[in-house]
């Protein structure tokens, strides 16, 4: 068999994850990293294969959106955040004379350069800004060891969905997020719950943490990573809980996320 690593229809596994999808890999990251570069803008090409949702989820995000203040009120962002669907990407290419395919397979190599389209493109939009307030929530279960309980594990679940629905609808136009992500903000209270009755009781402390703005980027995990109420330094684990506890009752499986990417595996 082949190596994977030399293969070249397969990415290398011990770059950024091969197949798998890494915080390099996510919108908020090519956001980030075209502002690092000066871009005036950023058009992301969405493929559901590798995003794990379809473009109609994308094409929800056409109403508000919010992200931490900085600064200098976010001036340093690229003026134009955007998607393209696949199949408008292919299209485009094929107007500059180029294959969408056989570039992608290009960009799988270390020898891939940037391509110049020979395009130009314009944009109008109308943009009203404003401040919002919103709130991460926190419990903390002091730890029984009088030198542990100074470290800390978190379990995090994200409190917030994504508003109100359609205007024109009749009934109900709130999404309550039922199972993402009430379950898993319910399961960790449930956890908080079932911690202050064992016996004997946790050595470290144990935080339990709901945070805001989840469906707008991981805004409020992100606010704690920055601004935290206990140090990072001595906070050993966090295990988030997110998006469709099992509502069949008892079960033995559970799916992790980021298997592979930590400590915690063997632990």
């Amino acid at each position: 068999q082949v190596p994977l690593a030399s293969d070249p229809n397969t990415l290398d596994p011990a770059v950024f994850g091969g197949q798998r999808m890494t915080y390099y890999g996510r919108w908020t990251y090519k956001y980030e990293k075209a502002a690092d570069l000066g871009a005036d803008a950023c058009i992301i090409v969405h493929e559901t294969e590798y995003a794990g949702y379809p473009f109609k989820v994308v094409q929800g995000f056409g109403g508000e959106r919010f992200d931490l203040v900085t600064p200098d009120k976010n001036m340093g962002l690229a003026k134009i955040h955007s998607w393209m669907s696949v199949d408008a990407a292919k299209a485009l290419l094929k107007m500059a004379g180029q294959d969408y395919d056989a570039l992608k397979a290009k960009a799988r190599t270390r020898e891939f350069k940037p391509v110049p389209l020979g395009m130009t493109a314009s944009f109008g939009l109308k943009q009203h800004m404003r401040t919002v307030d919103s709130q991460n929530v926190i419990g903390k279960l002091t730890g029984s060891d009088p030198v542990l309980k100074n470290e800390y594990v978190a379990f995090t679940a994200h409190w917030d969905h994504f508003g109100i629905g359609d205007p024109d609808k009749t009934g109900d136009k709130i999404y309550n997020g039922a199972q993402d992500n009430a379950t898993g903000t319910a399961g960790i209270i449930a956890i908080a719950r079932a911690m202050k009755t064992m016996a004997p009781a946790p050595k470290r402390s144990i935080l339990f943490i709901a945070v805001t703005a989840e469906e707008q980027g991981l805004l409020g995990s992100q606010y704690y990573a920055q601004f935290p109420l206990y140090p990072l330094d001595k906070t050993l684990a966090d295990i988030n809980v997110d998006d469709n506890l099992p509502m069949w009752g008892r079960t033995k499986d559970v799916i992790v996320v980021g298997l592979g990417a930590s400590d915690l595996d063997d632990y």
